[in-house]
């Protein structure tokens, strides 16, 4: 079995190489379910955006990710560019998930302050 660390990297080198395999990402998204809590706020995050790099919507994966958002301090623990990849990817995927947006509104005002360039684009 892969790790976390390893379903993160391997969702994240998929998308970005442009592997247009849906059952892969589907396969990573699942194996990473029993996986969140280790992930941590990149590996999620890299997820998420391989999902939605895809385009390939997976619903458990992010209503777990939601689920674990709205967790005390989980929004806040993510970097500015994990914090952007998230929201781009629920937009991308058309996900609408209210708690899980109120947890990332909580975020991201503190992480303005610290933005630059690259985190904003």
């Amino acid at each position: 079995a892969m790790t976390a660390q390893q379903l993160s990297s391997t969702a994240w080198a998929c998308a970005t190489l442009n592997v247009n395999t849906p059952a892969t990402y589907e396969a990573l998204a699942n194996a990473a379910l029993g996986t969140l809590d280790e992930l941590g706020p990149r590996g999620f995050s890299n997820i998420a955006w391989a999902l939605a790099t895809a385009g390939v919507r997976e619903d458990r994966f992010m209503e777990k990710l939601s689920k674990a958002l709205a967790e005390p301090d989980r929004a806040e623990a993510l970097s500015a560019q994990a914090l952007a990849n998230t929201c781009w990817a629920y937009a991308t995927l058309g996900v609408r998930d209210p708690t899980a947006f109120a947890a990332v509104a909580r975020a991201a005002p503190g992480r303005l302050a610290r933005c630059d360039e690259r985190d904003l684009a």
